[in-house]
């Protein structure tokens, strides 16, 4: 209640109290919550904003990790043949779709 009676005015903490009472309730505690989130205090200004301060990685702070990252496929024979197998099993399926639906 002494935080509340420095850095609140009267008339606010007697506005909480008596908001609380209109609610049947008798708490210290609730009448400072209501306090807390009337808007106008001074204290519900100064909020405090998180900030991070994480260390970003030494190889993220380099480019060269960026052109060391090479983004074509890489085809090898073994890959060509499955794509091409694939492609024609692929091909089979659409004529089969194809003559089930003429």
């Amino acid at each position: 209640m002494a935080h509340a009676c420095q850095n609140f005015p009267l008339e606010q903490i007697s506005q909480a109290l008596e908001a609380t009472a209109e609610r049947a309730i008798f708490a210290w505690k609730y009448a400072y919550k209501i306090l807390l989130s009337n808007k106008k205090t001074p204290s519900s200004t100064f909020q405090r904003k998180i900030i991070r301060t994480e260390r970003v990685p030494d190889w993220f702070q380099n480019e060269e990790h960026l052109n060391k990252v090479d983004t074509t496929p890489k085809w090898d024979e073994e890959a060509l043949a499955k794509r091409q197998r694939l492609e024609a099993i692929q091909e089979k399926y659409r004529q089969q779709e194809n003559m089930r639906l003429c």
